[in-house]
Formats: C-alpha cells, sequence, structure tokens
C-alpha cells in the first residue's frame, strides 16, 4: 500500500482496527524476521494517517500486538470494542494478561451486556462493525494474503458495505 492510497483518510481522524488471527509467531531467526516487518507495516501505514482516536476490536494475534503498541503513543485515544462479556474467552492467558492491562489504561464500550449464544456470534460482531465503520473515517483491516481465514473473509463479508471506508493492510511477508 502506497501513501496516496491512503490521502483520502483525514489527519488526526478517527480510525478503526480489526484483524484477523494469524500472525507470525516463533523464535526462530526467519520468523522473528517477518513479524518485525509485518508489525512494521501495520504500524506505519496506522502511523501514516496520525489519528487522534482509534477504535481497535482486540484479538488473538495482530490486533493485541498492534493495540499493545498505539496505547503507548500520547496523542493517540484508545477506545476498545466488546461486542459481549465473554467475547474474548477463546484468547490465550498470556493474551488475555495483556488484553487486561489494556483495557484497565484504556476505553472500553461494550455493545451488549449478556452474551447470547453462538447463533448470535455473528450478529454481534456484525453490529459492532457496523459501529466501528459508522464512527470511523476508515477501518484498518489487517490479515496476511498468504494464510487467509474464516474469520477474515467473514469480517471482510461484513464490511462490504462499507468498501469506501476499508483500507486493506496486508501484512504477508515473503521468505
Amino acid at each position: 500500500m502506497t501513501a496516496e492510497h491512503l490521502d483520502w483518510v483525514p489527519k488526526r481522524g478517527v480510525v478503526s482496527i480489526v484483524g484477523d488471527y494469524t500472525f507470525p509467531l516463533g523464535t526462530d531467526k526467519f520468523l522473528t524476521q517477518s513479524r518485525k516487518r509485518a508489525f512494521n507495516r501495520i504500524i506505519g501505514t496506522i502511523g501514516y494517517c496520525d489519528p487522534s482516536i482509534l477504535y481497535g476490536m482486540p484479538s488473538e494475534g495482530v490486533n493485541l500486538c498492534v493495540l499493545a503498541a498505539i496505547s503507548q503513543i500520547d496523542s493517540v485515544k484508545t477506545i476498545y470494542v466488546n461486542p459481549c462479556p465473554g467475547f474474548f474467552n477463546y484468547i490465550t492467558e498470556d493474551s488475555k494478561e495483556l488484553l487486561r492491562h489494556l483495557v484497565s489504561e484504556g476505553q472500553t464500550i461494550t455493545m451488549h451486556e449478556k452474551p447470547q449464544g453462538l447463533t448470535k456470534g455473528t450478529s454481534m460482531l456484525k453490529e459492532s462493525l457496523e459501529y466501528l465503520a459508522n464512527t470511523s473515517d476508515a477501518v484498518f483491516l489487517v490479515y496476511d494474503s498468504n494464510n487467509t481465514t474464516k474469520r477474515f473473509e467473514e469480517v471482510q463479508k461484513l464490511l462490504s458495505m462499507y468498501d469506501d471506508k476499508v483500507i486493506l493492510v496486508d501484512y504477508a511477508t515473503q521468505s
């Protein structure tokens, strides 16, 4: 993605970030370098827009990593969107600890006060994504084109009515 693709996003505007669950992990040299390149691509794209407010729906993987970094930037107010209590129960204990820390330092919006079961899960996700799109100038949808997931495809489909606001940020890395 080049800068001219981002020129329509207002500087100091409001942006959201949504991502898939994949992110380069591991300790060997290639995976560590891949993770750094992917992270820099995402942070660089968001940094270019210099948002004043960033909404994020934390998830295992890219979003927690990126939200943790952005939460350290004093000029960006970070607001976390939670579809319902229990939505993040699936993440690892390490990620839960990071999420607890992030939420304790930022603002959180919970869309529904009670979990509504698996059958309502897509509906709650859709409502949360619509909220992000309606309150933001742009929505960054981060993913790995070498490893797309069902969640990415579901989120992309749910955001399709907001294509004019969605910016795909591919963090795929080459070996």
